[in-house]
């Protein structure tokens, strides 16, 4: 099992966020302990803050493609700034990113699909989840077009390589023209909240000890509409495997004594 990471909250050239950067923390968390899998400490890397820069991120996104092998389990997970420009180019904001000029400071939706199909392909198990505060959202145009080259961007990010030969789940944290709120309260981001509510039983099956990818996703698509006033919904690639394990109920949610 692999995981990369990936959360910032304070940028260079961008409005701050609250929980983005923590949210990554605890979804890292998860997943090193046995709940969550157990991925081991040098399995699973985690860029914070200011070390979400984008030349980082690149070189992490290259060396997973080398990580990974054929029947491994991945986890890829963002947390952060998305930013789609008057053109419909998405982009994930890195710490050092400034939207006003995506192309030569951000990582491209294209990259990560990129590596979604192509770089992580063999892979036998892949999870892509995204919480971009700004995710989905092409600014003041609201036009019909505008509307029209966003669900394509939405829709090539959740899209899976035709043939490829894993289980693959890819879960964005909200809908075309929506925004991913943060909730004081929880302190963190609603959708992550939620997943993570999930994961820890929320959405089990009475009785059953794995939470699986069809009970977590019927819960977020439920649970992130009622705590949003209905402004905010998770979309999933729809050909997912609705039985692929997600959580051990039985085994404890702290990561073991190393």
């Amino acid at each position: 099992m692999w995981a990369l990471i990936v959360g910032v909250s304070r940028y260079t050239h961008a409005e701050p966020l609250e929980f983005a950067a923590s949210d990554a923390m605890s979804i890292r968390d998860f997943l090193s302990s046995p709940r969550g899998g157990g991925i081991l400490p040098d399995r699973i890397f985690t860029l914070l803050e200011d070390q979400a820069t984008r030349k980082s991120i690149e070189i992490e996104l290259e060396a997973m493609q080398g990580r990974v092998k054929p029947g491994d389990t991945v986890y890829v997970f963002f947390a952060g700034h998305g930013h789609i420009t008057s053109r419909g180019i998405g982009y994930y904001i890195p710490s050092d990113g400034n939207m006003r000029v995506p192309a030569s400071t951000a990582i491209s939706f294209a990259e990560l699909k990129e590596l979604l199909e192509l770089g992580l392909g063999n892979a036998a198990r892949r999870i892509f989840v995204t919480d971009l505060c700004h995710a989905g959202r092409i600014g003041p145009d609201k036009s019909e077009l505008a509307d029209k080259i966003q669900n394509l961007i939405n829709t090539e990010l959740l899209k899976v390589a035709e043939g490829a030969p894993g289980t693959y789940l890819n879960l964005l944290s909200s809908h075309p023209l929506e925004s991913s709120w943060e909730s004081s309260n929880t302190k963190a981001g609603i959708f992550s909240y939620t997943l993570l509510a999930a994961l820890n039983g929320k959405a089990a099956q009475p009785g059953s000890s794995v939470v699986r990818a069809g009970d977590v996703i019927a819960y977020l698509l439920a649970e992130v509409p009622k705590s949003t006033g209905g402004l905010q919904t998770p979309m999933t690639n729809k050909d997912f495997e609705p039985t692929l394990p997600l959580a051990f109920l039985d085994s404890p949610v702290t990561p073991a004594p190393s």
